[in-house]
């Protein structure tokens, strides 16, 4: 889910163009449940404030294994990366797979 709001903002579409959703309900659906979670994340990352970045950077971890228990592995964390970390000049960016 996270990569697909990812996605869908970097592209400016919807998810539901994305993953070539047809139904209009069903479209409908996903790209609430996408914006809902992406949004609530998003939020949550961007309120990290601690004293040092590094200690920042482990916060936004912790919170990118609460919501994405999946990001455990260096490598998944990397794919879950948290892009509020770089567009907000905090954190250090990683890249994102497709």
């Amino acid at each position: 889910m996270w990569q697909l709001f990812v996605q869908s903002k970097t592209w400016r579409c919807r998810p539901s163009e994305l993953m070539a959703v047809d139904d209009p309900i069903a479209a409908y659906c996903l790209d609430s449940a996408i914006e809902y979670f992406g949004t609530s994340l998003e939020n949550e990352l961007n309120a990290v404030q601690e004293k040092d970045e590094k200690a920042s950077e482990a916060k936004r971890k912790r919170i990118l294994l609460k919501w994405i228990p999946e990001a455990s592995s260096e490598q998944e964390a990397q794919m879950y990366a948290d892009p509020a970390g770089h567009a907000s000049g905090r954190g250090r960016r990683t890249p994102m797979t497709l």
